[in-house]
């Protein structure tokens, strides 16, 4: 069923409602079971008390039969004393006249009896029920009951009674001695009654409990689910089942058998009438909460769900578009549902508001109100719909960065307002659109045909009009701009792929200066595919590194290196300039920077080895490798892997490459000197050089570029400024050491100028690893 359905969301809300009663019904259900399962725990706990009590009325009983059994030993073994003593005066048939033992005995409730001798061998049975005399257990229990009326305690009384038990069976054992006047060893009467079936059938019987009498079992003991209770001065070991309770207790026996327990099973009627009872109260409250549910429901669903689905079905047709104009009617209630409506009707009207705004801020950035990259795409796929030639401008504002940074936003701002203003005049021609694309990067499309004298005086006048003084807040600032230009379909037929053309072609106008524009051309993406290639290259180890010797004037001697890196590709060897600039723009030099300096340590470690513990190199530390958040750390741990000293690392650093965060910048390298890293400021005399950084920079030494050395041996200002600046650096206290020094003469002019340390082809061009150390070895 389709969503639009009225039908449709009526099920679909009828389904979730019914869903919800559903859980709270279950959810209600399990919760009153859990309240009921608590109230049938507690009204029942009692139960458990009660089952030791029980348990003791029935062993009274059990010590009862063993009191009668005793009694009865006794009674009879004093009639046989008597009975002998009338057999030997008056004769047998005197004697039953006056005392009938016989008919005793045979009314007597005794299951066996015995006469035995003094070692407790059978002389006679006075009556036996199923009693083998040879059996092993009834041999065990004359045994035992031996060792028992041999006890001082029995002995001196001449009798005793109680239970002694075999692996079979325990029994009611009375023992009583007949002392007579022929007879010169005693003789004993033994009534041994089993505990039998039968036996706990009476005690069941009179008792009305359920009685077992079991062997001994360590699980009674060991099993958690049993407590033990100890009460009337015996361990009740007290197991509560679900229907049940089983209470058991060890049988005191005499003798050395084994241990027997009874278990009394007593049904626990308290928990089964409590659960009966509110097993029914919960029925019926679990029936009254489905019925209120019930009635909840049906009142939400002519009450509530009807109006939702009003609502819902205006809310589609406003996000289809349809129908801005609609509102929502006010109902009689007051409600929520009355409140929504009416925020859903203001929510509406600045839809109405908004929606007039919405095709413009789709289509025009809001600061400059030139279209945006947007708009600007749907331009270029008309033109090439309509097969017309056109040419792409790509235009980024020269040093836009420095002043958005250091003037701030809004100044920032309000110049891309001036520039706009200034593209704007080319539209005027309907031939030319602009756009801005973002950040200080502007397009400038103009279609015709592609004509490169045309293109080439368009491009100039734009970088004529561009270049001028902006006056912004009562201050002025000069704009330049760079310009790469692509053209359609020359280059290519694909508006991405002519984007990238005339951005690299923007790209190389920067790099050589600015203020240029460049017409896109195939070479420009040898810099493009060395940017692919420089992730690979890092994963396959492509690059090496090359040592370029220091030597030190003073002792004539090579005293260090400068680490270069190479790259070694499939079509020969690149050099730094090649791709170092890339790969500071995609942020790969931090593994090239990190790869040179392991290699570096590592020279370090074998000459340190060698003997040579002043030897040291410098690496190139570019600002991204700088800038990580732990680089002591980093620095720290790679020379500790390779046990090297820090004086042993020296890093290299460039104005340009600090300018931006000096601040920063002077922190870090302050606290590389204070681990005893070297620093060294690179290039001197290039760029951003000034007296004023190397005075509040943090450095050791400066190298000075081999742009102020060419022709020093005969220009005598060249000469004179590089006197002056190795003396400026002495007083500061910084070493000095010359790059690109190429002739003898060179060399000899900087030792009468007293440099510290020379670099440079005159000595050797930067040489692979194995043959700078070949190099120095024959030095």
């Amino acid at each position: 069923m389709k969503n639009s359905s009225k039908g449709g969301y009526i099920i679909k809300l009828m389904r979730k409602i019914a869903l919800i009663f559903i859980t709270v019904t279950i959810i209600s259900s399990i919760l009153y079971y859990a309240l009921g399962k608590k109230i049938i725990n507690v009204a029942s706990s009692g139960e458990l008390d009660r089952g030791p009590g029980r348990t003791n009325a029935v062993i009274k009983q059990i010590e009862g039969e063993i009191k009668k059994i005793t009694s009865q030993a006794r009674e009879f073994g004093e009639n046989f004393e008597i009975t002998d003593k009338i057999d030997n005066e008056y004769g047998v048939e005197e004697r039953k006249r006056i005392i009938n033992i016989e008919k005793k005995i045979e009314k007597a409730s005794i299951t066996n009896m015995l006469i035995v001798n003094n070692n407790f061998e059978v002389n006679d049975i006075i009556k036996g029920t199923n009693l083998d005399i040879n059996n092993i257990d009834t041999q065990d229990i004359l045994n035992q009951a031996k060792d028992i009326m041999n006890k001082k305690e029995n002995k001196g009384k001449g009798f005793f009674g109680g239970v002694i038990t075999t692996k079979e069976l325990s029994n009611i054992v009375g023992v009583k001695r007949i002392n007579t006047e022929n007879s010169k060893d005693n003789t004993y009467t033994v009534i041994i009654n089993p505990i039998n079936e039968v036996f706990m059938e009476n005690i069941n019987e009179i008792t009305g409990r359920n009685i077992e009498i079991i062997k001994d079992n360590e699980s009674i003991k060991n099993d958690k689910k049993i407590k033990k209770v100890t009460l009337y001065g015996r361990d009740f070991y007290c197991k509560l089942n679900e229907e049940s309770i089983d209470i058991f207790t060890k049988f005191e026996s005499l003798g050395n058998g084994p241990e027997y327990y009874i278990k009394l099973r007593d049904d626990r009627q308290v928990r089964n009438n409590a659960t009966k009872n509110i097993s029914t109260l919960i029925g019926i409250i679990m029936i009254l909460t489905i019925i209120c549910n019930v009635l909840l429901y049906i009142f939400i669903k002519i009450k509530v769900l009807a109006r939702i689905i009003n609502i819902n079905n205006v809310v589609n047709k406003v996000t289809k578009g349809t129908d801005l104009e609609i509102e929502l009617q006010n109902d009689i209630y007051n409600d929520e549902i009355s409140v929504l409506t009416g925020d859903l009707n203001k929510m509406f009207g600045r839809l109405k508001k908004y929606a007039n705004n919405l095709e413009y801020i789709g289509s025009h950035d809001l600061l400059t109100s030139l279209i945006n990259r947007n708009k600007l795409t749907e331009y270029i796929s008309e033109l090439k719909n309509n097969n017309e030639e056109f040419a792409l401008f790509f235009i980024d504002l020269d040093n836009f960065k420095n002043i958005n940074d250091t003037l701030g936003h809004n100044v920032g701002d309000e110049l891309l307002c001036q520039v706009a203003k200034e593209l704007k005049e080319y539209t005027e021609n309907e031939n030319v659109i602009i756009s801005r694309i973002g950040g200080d990067e502007f397009i400038v499309v103009r279609k015709g045909k592609n004509n490169n004298d045309e293109i080439e005086r368009f491009a100039n006048s734009m970088l004529i009009k561009l270049n001028k003084i902006y006056s912004i807040k009562n201050y002025s600032y000069e704009i330049k701009a760079s310009m790469g230009i692509s053209l359609y379909p020359q280059h290519s037929a694909d508006e991405v792929s002519l984007m990238q053309y005339s951005d690299i072609a923007m790209y190389h106008s920067k790099k050589n200066g600015g203020n240029k524009y460049n017409i896109f051309n195939k070479k420009m993406l040898e810099s493009l595919e060395i940017e692919n290639k420089l992730k690979n290259a890092i994963r396959n180890e492509e690059f090496e590194v090359y040592y370029q010797p220091i030597y030190c004037i003073s002792n004539n001697k090579i005293i260090g290196a400068e680490a270069l890196v190479r790259w070694k590709t499939e079509d020969g060897m690149l050099y730094p300039d090649k791709f170092i600039p890339l790969a500071k723009k995609t942020g790969d030099i931090v593994d090239i920077d990190m790869f040179v300096l392991r290699q570096a340590i590592s020279l370090c470690r074998e000459w340190i080895d060698k003997g040579k513990d002043q030897f040291y190199v410098s690496i190139n530390a570019s600002k991204r490798f700088l800038k990580q958040n732990n680089f002591i750390e980093i620095i720290e741990k790679e020379l500790k892997y390779q046990n090297v000293p820090t004086s042993a690392l020296k890093l290299e650093i460039t104005e340009d490459e600090i300018i931006d965060d000096a601040e920063y910048t002077e922190k870090l390298l302050k606290e590389i000197r204070k681990i005893g890293i070297g620093v060294y400021l690179d290039d001197f005399g290039t760029g951003y050089s000034s007296f004023n950084h190397i005075k509040t920079l943090p450095i050791d030494v400066v190298k000075i570029d081999r742009s102020l050395l060419i022709n020093i041996e005969e220009d005598i200002e060249a000469k004179s400024i590089v006197e002056t600046m190795i003396s400026l650096c002495h007083k500061l206290k910084l070493k000095v050491v010359c790059e690109g020094v190429e002739e003898l003469a060179q060399v000899e002019i900087l030792k009468q100028i007293n440099c510290d340390d020379i670099q440079g082809y005159y000595f050797s061009k930067p040489l692979p690893k194995q043959l700078f150390n070949k190099f120095l070895e024959e030095f």
